[in-house]
């Protein structure tokens, strides 16, 4: 949205088909029998703070980001949420040599 904030939206669709696997071990075919397919569908929203100087190798910053989803399971039709959060923060130690670094997740 605005320098370091971000909004998104989007969507996703998960689905599994277990009895379409075949297993290199003919004994493990069975494992396939035991579980059902299902299909997974559902809407998702990512609310993101990132002051980072570098998203792969940050020296500085911080990244807060929450995550919230809202499923459906074709299976046994019932919905679920899916939540996840994540914090982290980036010292570097100059002028000696290395970086503190601590990262904190929920889901």
């Amino acid at each position: 949205m605005t320098g370091d904030y971000f909004l998104g939206f989007g969507g996703n669709i998960k689905s599994v088909r277990p009895h379409d696997k075949t297993f290199e071990n003919q004994n493990s075919d069975y494992l396939a029998d035991e579980l059902t397919d299902n299909t997974s569908y559902g809407v998702f929203v990512s609310n993101v703070f990132d002051t980072r100087d570098n998203v792969t190798n940050a020296t500085k910053g911080t990244l807060l980001q929450a995550d919230l989803g809202l499923y459906h399971d074709a299976t046994n039709s019932e919905n679920f949420g899916k939540y996840s959060l994540k914090a982290s923060q980036y010292h570097s130690l100059a002028p000696v040599p290395g970086l503190l670094a601590w990262q904190v997740q929920a889901t």
